[in-house]
């Protein structure tokens, strides 16, 4: 067995969440392949499928970003705001 063989096995056994990525990987393969047997027909729904699934994704980021924001912790102690509408 080769070195990077090793190391891979060895990453492999410690990666957690491992099954999620072989299974998305697996999704995107079958779906590649529905795509490509449908073409051309599926242009028009394909584009608007990607379109939609981006504005979900970037939604959902959006919120977990705001999320994590909320649990910051408030800044240094001598620290001020400038007051509203002007700019330092």
């Amino acid at each position: 067995m080769t070195r990077n063989a090793k190391r891979a096995r060895k990453a492999r056994s410690r990666a957690p969440g491992r099954g999620w990525t072989i299974l998305s990987g697996a999704v995107a393969i079958l779906l590649g392949v529905l795509i490509w047997r449908e073409l051309p027909e599926a242009a028009l729904w394909v584009i608007g499928t990607f379109v939609g699934i981006e504005f979900v994704f970037n939604g959902v980021t959006w919120v977990m970003l705001g999320l994590a924001v909320r649990k910051l912790p408030p800044g240094p102690a001598g620290a001020t705001q400038a007051p509203a509408g002007r700019v330092p």
